[in-house]
């Protein structure tokens, strides 16, 4: 936690599952507002419920994707390839749990 750069670092442990909702509100609880969430994970391009998606290795979660350049350049780097990236996203208060690619790098399992 640092509040001179007004931000907080967090690991969540293994097989867990993401919880936005629940971050946010271990943020408020200590008296601060969250304005949004990075987040890094290992992950495989996916689609759900018809929508651009990450789905994590670790727990095979489905985390909600808005279009943006990031995501046109992955799915380019991934055309012809079954591959896992290491991707960073964002998840801005107020969107839920939908996020935006900011960046990533291919990787083998």
């Amino acid at each position: 936690m640092s509040l001179r750069k007004a931000e907080a670092d967090f690991t969540i442990k293994p097989d867990a599952r993401l919880n936005v909702e629940a971050i946010r509100q271990a943020i408020r609880s200590y008296g601060f507002t969250p304005t949004w969430l990075e987040l890094t994970v290992k992950a495989e391009l996916t689609s759900y419920q018809r929508r651009p998606a990450l789905r994590t290795v670790e727990t095979g979660q489905f985390i909600e994707l808005k279009e943006n350049p990031q995501l046109d350049a992955l799915r380019k780097a991934l055309t012809g390839k079954i591959a896992i990236a290491v991707i960073t996203a964002v998840i801005p208060e107020g969107k839920g749990e939908v996020a935006t690619i900011k960046s990533f790098s291919l990787t083998d399992m």
